[in-house]
């Protein structure tokens, strides 16, 4: 049998001249590597090393990286010689070369251990300024390319959270197309002439933690919003959203935002689309009851108002307390809750 239970969320839930809306912009972008990577991206694509770190360069179409004893040798010049060393469970490092255009370029890389294999993501961004506002690319696929839509992503302002790399974008509230160098060097947005429409999300989400991150894509994967990017109701193409995922955080403790049973949200033409969503979570969970014994499994399922799943607590979420009355009476018969490790 499945039931359900209200858990309180407690802990989470000289001036420039700016382009104007009919105005194109652009902006030449650096990279800067991350030693301690603490940007919130929509997908994590860590990829398996398997001989080297896909990253083309002019001496070739990846840095040489291997095991050798219990440490990862990598060649961070592409020459073909591994000088450099990871040990342990992860690492970080830049990688310096060319590109087959004879530009010089640097990629900031980070190491994963799982078990004997090494996986490896990018761990840097192309920062620049577009309209006077903060702008980061990530190689979220990890092929050393920077435009890749619906695959790379994108961070607009000062905030930590990443939409994935849209053929829109929103600067000021206000919509532009926008087109991205493969190396990621230049950015440039031009007026967007479509049909908009408003998302009013950030300001209906109930929640004693911060929303650091809350990002909605179209049906086709071309157009991306993190919607914490702005305060109020966001401009968006008209077009239907589907939630992709986010994050909500207070202190050190944190949780995830998956999709669970939310239903898309069409924005239409001129229209604003509010949602209330987080407030108290329902906690969904399976138990029996055979020989005068109730016996939970600790598992469940964390959903908010709007059917948005709660996933990878940390710390660890705690057990709820689970009370066990008999019917019709008012005093409970029995309580416990969950062993945790």
């Amino acid at each position: 049998m499945r039931v359900s239970l209200l858990v309180g969320f407690a802990a989470l839930l000289a001036s420039p001249a700016f382009a104007s809306a009919s105005e194109t912009t652009s902006a030449n972008l650096s990279h800067k590597a991350y030693s301690k990577f603490s940007l919130v991206l929509p997908n994590q694509a860590w990829k398996r090393l398997d001989g080297k770190i896909e990253v083309a360069h002019d001496l070739g179409d990846g840095f040489r990286a291997y095991v050798e004893g219990v440490v990862l040798m990598v060649d961070t010049d592409g020459d073909g010689k591994a000088e450099s060393k990871v040990k342990g469970l992860g690492g970080f490092m830049k990688l310096h070369g060319k590109t087959r255009g004879g530009k010089s370029f640097t990629y900031g890389v980070r190491f994963e251990k799982r078990g004997k294999v090494y996986y490896y993501a990018a761990s840097g961004a192309m920062v620049g300024k577009l309209d006077g506002m903060t702008v980061q690319l990530i190689d979220m696929n990890g092929n050393g390319r920077y435009n890749d839509v619906g695959k790379d992503a994108m961070i607009v302002g000062s905030g930590k959270g990443a939409a994935y790399l849209s053929k829109v974008v929103n600067l000021r509230n206000e919509l532009f197309n926008l087109e991205v160098s493969e190396d990621g060097t230049s950015v440039t947005a031009t007026p967007y002439e479509g049909a908009a429409g408003f998302l009013d999300i950030r300001g209906g989400f109930k929640s004693k933690g911060k929303l650091v991150s809350a990002v909605l894509n179209d049906a086709k994967g071309e157009l991306s919003f993190n919607i914490t990017q702005v305060k109020g109701a966001m401009k968006v193409p008209a077009a239907s959203y589907t939630f992709v995922g986010g994050l909500v955080a207070k202190g050190k403790e944190q949780a995830r935002i998956h999709a669970g049973r939310m239903t898309p949200l069409s924005v239409a033409t001129g229209q604003t689309l509010k949602l209330n969503w987080g407030g108290k979570v329902t906690a969904e969970f399976s138990y029996s009851h055979a020989n005068g014994k109730v016996t939970i499994p600790p598992k469940a399922n964390y959903y908010g108002t709007a059917g948005e799943e709660y996933v990878e607590w940390v710390p660890d979420q705690k057990s709820p307390k689970f009370l066990i009355y008999e019917s019709g009476k008012k005093r409970p018969i029995a309580s416990g809750r969950w062993a945790m490790c």
